[in-house]
């Protein structure tokens, strides 16, 4: 495995089970268990099925947006690369796309260019959907989100004065010992900096010379998969599943809120900025949002005045939604796997 790849995994999954662990042990882990425990099992259960339906619903979209290419994808197969895909970014994330993407070409045989184009396209209509939230929550909890963005960027993006004087000091003295350095040696080096350049330029000519047409063509893919939206047969279907998943992204997280003793007189707008937050921390690459999501939930429960509620509350939806994408996940493996087998027999027969 590539270690340039490893070490940010490494890293990235250590800040959040960090994270993770500061929230539990700053609060009094029987109440939170406590907490956690009081959510309605029915509304876990309706948190873990809206999930999957989203996953279903956005393997049928995503047909939509594949057949005015001139493919027809199995329904089947492609709502088992969404989940195959889910499954992919809860261990390594941002894999998913590629995954699913060649999880489909395998077993349909469609260009896995255009696939990724689609996929593109995808990925701009659900930025609008989350503007949309965003601004209504926004709007309806305005002096309540001022303050939660000044809480976060106090505390993630303004270090101490001494830390910054620190780094400072460090970059400067990295700095002047190199250009002592530079001074020194800049005769001698003057031949190895020439050789290097002639190598670059050498290996970008033959890379360019070797490779311009397969990127030509990949990029050519990828555009027709974005451009695929124009022409797209049965919008209104698109339009109501893309307005299905959102729903249900929403009702998922506030299903469980209100089922818990202290929030079931949680207003609606409250819920959609608390989903707000919490989505921006399934955004930071820590496998599966763990950690960063619990707390951003938490600062979004915070926020509205909701204390000593929302590492519990953040809990119950991310690990309920964490085993769902587990199971559905696997699930879909099999049923690639499984078609990918018998496609490979149907062709040697």
């Amino acid at each position: 495995m590539n270690l340039k790849k490893v070490i940010p995994y490494v890293v990235f999954l250590g800040i959040g089970v960090l994270i993770f662990y500061k929230l539990m042990t700053t609060e009094d882990i029987d109440d939170v268990l406590t907490s956690m425990k009081s959510a309605s099992p029915i509304a876990v259960f309706s948190t873990f099925l809206m999930g999957l339906f989203a996953v279903v619903s956005r393997g049928i979209r995503w047909k939509y947006l594949i057949k005015p290419l001139g493919y027809n994808s199995s329904t089947i197969h492609a709502i088992a690369a969404v989940a195959f895909g889910y499954l992919s970014n809860t261990v390594v994330p941002r894999s998913g796309e590629v995954a699913r993407c060649a999880a489909l070409n395998s077993t349909d045989d469609i260009p896995l260019d255009k696939l990724i184009g689609t996929v593109i396209t995808e990925r701009i209509v659900d930025f609008i959907m989350l503007f949309i939230f965003l601004a209504v929550a926004i709007i309806t909890n305005l002096n309540t989100f001022i303050g939660l963005i000044g809480k976060m960027y106090t505390v993630l993006l303004n270090p101490s004065e001494v830390e910054i004087s620190c780094i400072v000091d460090v970059n400067q003295l990295i700095d002047l010992l190199h250009s002592i350095e530079v001074e020194n040696d800049k005769s001698s080096n003057l031949m190895v900096y020439l050789t290097v350049l002639v190598v670059i330029v050498g290996v970008f000519v033959y890379i360019r010379k070797k490779f311009t047409d397969k990127l030509k063509k990949f990029i050519r893919g990828v555009k027709n998969g974005v451009l695929s939206i124009r022409d797209l047969q049965g919008k209104g279907g698109f339009i109501l599943h893309t307005i299905f998943i959102w729903v249900m992204y929403f009702l998922m997280s506030y299903s469980v809120f209100i089922s818990m003793p202290e929030l079931k007189d949680l207003e609606v707008f409250e819920g959609l900025l608390v989903m707000v937050s919490g989505g921006f921390g399934m955004v930071f690459p820590s496998p599966g949002g763990i950690g960063s999501y619990q707390y951003l939930v938490n600062e979004g429960f915070e926020a509205i005045n909701r204390c000593n509620i929302g590492v519990a509350a953040g809990n119950v939806v991310w690990f309920t939604q964490t085993i769902m994408l587990i199971i559905a996940g696997a699930i879909g493996y099999m049923v690639i796997i499984a078609s990918r087998n018998a496609k490979f027999l149907r062709s040697n027969k």
